[in-house]
């Protein structure tokens, strides 16, 4: 036993000595950012009110372009191996990885194009320009937030279901509320597994975004005076993040 709490302490005195420099290098780094900010404040604050509105007309018709970007590639790379399947023998394991594979990245788009359709609701409806905007370009926002959503549902509904005629023991539609319960429910113990890993590491990655994005909020609030919500909204979701997984990972023993 003491052998053992030697060992442990042997490692905290190892890593400790990163973690010190870590703090010292964030502690600086913190310093010289705020003294900037402070120095420069009032000059950001010009330019970004000077700009607000520019930069919502280059956005207006910015994110539109994005989207319509996506959703054709999306499109295309769909029917491309939609075509491929159709000419899929049922047995060449290399061509349905392949062809996962290759949905896969349009899901994974869809999902991008998925929070960047929040993000342009909220950048053009909620600036300080939406009140000089036109009564035609905000029905205009409106109009191309919905239908970018329409695209969204059905490009993700399209590759749920090749994937389910590729493999007839999966379940769920798309439409479905409970799509994620049984779609989970009819993987097997691999794709369970392989799950579980990609969630330990969207976990990880996470803990370190809100770190970051804490900064950044903050960082603005002093640049910007954008006020702290936006810091205690990360803060919130960071508490919520790690609170489910301590309380899965708590009662999950049960």
């Amino acid at each position: 036993m003491n052998e053992r709490r030697n060992e442990i302490r042997r490692e905290n005195r190892k890593a400790i000595k990163k973690f010190i420099a870590v703090l010292i290098i964030s502690g600086l780094v913190g310093a010289l950012l705020g003294g900037i900010g402070t120095a420069y404040a009032g000059k950001i604050q010009a330019i970004g009110a000077d700009h607000g509105r520019m930069i919502g007309e280059i956005l207006f018709y910015a994110f539109p372009i994005l989207f319509a970007g996506i959703h054709i590639w999306s499109a295309a790379i769909y029917r491309k191996y939609r075509k491929v399947k159709d000419l899929w023998d049922g047995e060449d394991e290399v061509i349905a990885d392949r062809i996962d594979n290759r949905i896969s990245y349009v899901i994974w788009a869809e999902c991008i194009a998925t929070a960047l359709g929040f993000l342009y609701f909220a950048l053009l409806m909620g600036a300080d320009h939406f009140s000089t905007m036109s009564v035609g370009k905000k029905i205009a926002v409106v109009i191309i937030f919905v239908m970018h959503f329409v695209f969204i549902t059905l490009i993700q509904q399209r590759c749920i279901d090749l994937t389910k005629e590729m493999n007839p023991e999966k379940q769920g539609s798309v439409y479905d509320m409970h799509f994620n319960k049984k779609w989970m429910a009819s993987c097997d113990e691999a794709e369970k597994m392989q799950m579980y890993q990609c969630a330990w590491v969207s976990y990880r990655v996470t803990n370190l975004a809100f770190i970051f994005t804490w900064a950044l909020t903050f960082l603005m609030n002093e640049f910007f005076n954008t006020g702290l919500f936006a810091c205690g909204v990360v803060i919130l979701l960071w508490i919520i993040q790690n609170s489910a997984y301590c309380y899965q990972s708590i009662h999950g023993k049960k």
